[in-house]
């Protein structure tokens, strides 16, 4: 059974991305931010059980999470991903069910050196852009908690 440090893209991503990503993608895997050992859960991973609850879970998850915060996490994971909320819920939610579905989103550049020097440069201003995106959904979800610790 695979998990996500069987990736080396993702087990790179796992390493060097930054707290704020690593707490969502927990958060969106486990169910909460976690603490100082979620690299460590989080490359553990091997998917959802079969039991899983595919639409009760992606409610909660659209519910719960920006698109900010969704193409994050798709960044993060080396997945294309998508400006439709459901879209890229759905993109996520499927490949974390199936882990065996990485294996093309991953392997899928690789096949010449050009290719992967570009990547690189892709990944990196993909890397640039997800952190922007990070900081300006917190700053929104600190802004939401502000308003209803008020009104409680």
């Amino acid at each position: 059974m695979s998990t996500l440090n069987d990736f080396p893209k993702i087990a790179k991503s796992l390493k060097t991305s930054s707290k704020n990503q690593i707490q969502l993608l927990h958060r969106l895997i486990l169910g909460e931010e976690g603490d100082r050992l979620n690299r460590s859960r989080l490359r553990k991973f091997s998917g959802f059980p079969s039991d899983f609850q595919f639409e009760e879970t992606k409610q909660k998850v659209v519910a719960e999470f920006s698109l900010k915060d969704l193409i994050a996490i798709c960044n993060l994971l080396h997945l294309e991903f998508y400006t439709d909320l459901d879209k890229c819920c759905d993109t996520i939610l499927t490949h974390l069910s199936d882990l065996s579905l990485l294996t093309t989103e991953v392997s899928d550049f690789s096949e010449t050196d050009h290719l992967e020097e570009s990547e690189q440069k892709l990944t990196d201003s993909q890397q640039t852009v997800s952190n922007k995106l990070i900081l300006e959904s917190q700053k929104e979800h600190r802004k939401s908690q502000i308003v209803f610790d008020e009104s409680a």
